[in-house]
């Protein structure tokens, strides 16, 4: 929690985070916002055949934005996924719980569940965290998890080490996702402009 703090901190108010109220050092216990929607991923799985294409380029572009944010600041979120983002009462994206990120090259004391883990995953690094922003775009743009059909994790771990990953042939943001599956994604900033970018264009065809 002393950790998480310190971030709060560090990136002080914004929009795309949970907002900060009170940190009790004695109990090492945070106060945050109250957030009526709960988790991204809770509400997709219960909502996925009623969310509009609109609302799901605004969720990819405010987890760019988060991810962007960290980034900017020296942070590896390093659990990065649809769990850790709640939703406020106009369905905006906020990201929470970085108890055991990396900040300022520290090693995180967390790690992503495998569907969003970088194969052979090592010290923490912007490309683990740019691996599980593909994962989560999918899971956003998809409806579902990378390989949700698979319940043996260990034979996902093994696809994704062979560098095999999910058919992208019709899902949203294809080329984004597989940039950062196949480690040749720039930046979370490069990926924010990117879809930016793409919306724009949805939105004037």
């Amino acid at each position: 929690m002393a950790i998480e703090a310190q971030i709060y901190e560090r990136l002080g108010v914004h929009p795309r985070l949970v907002q900060f109220k009170h940190w009790d050092s004695v109990n090492y216990t945070l106060m945050l916002e109250y957030m009526p929607n709960g988790s991204l991923k809770e509400y997709v799985e219960k909502h996925r055949q009623e969310i509009s294409s609109s609302q799901r380029q605004q969720w990819v572009r405010e987890i760019a934005e988060s991810i962007e944010l960290f980034h900017s600041h020296n942070v590896i979120q390093g659990d990065f996924g649809p769990h850790n983002f709640l939703l406020d009462d106009d369905l905006s994206l906020k990201i929470c719980d970085f108890g055991g990120s990396s900040l300022d090259g520290s090693q995180a004391t967390v790690a992503p569940g495998v569907r969003y883990r970088l194969p052979n995953l090592g010290r923490t690094t912007v490309k683990e965290d740019l691996f599980a922003l593909g994962s989560t775009i999918y899971f956003i743009t998809a409806g579902h998890e990378p390989y949700e059909e698979l319940t043996d994790e260990d034979q996902v771990e093994k696809l994704y080490k062979d560098g095999v990953f999910p058919e992208l042939s019709g899902v949203p943001f294809a080329e984004i996702i597989a940039l950062c599956w196949r480690q040749k994604a720039e930046s979370a900033k490069s990926i924010v402009e990117y879809v930016m970018r793409t919306s724009e264009k949805c939105q004037s065809t």
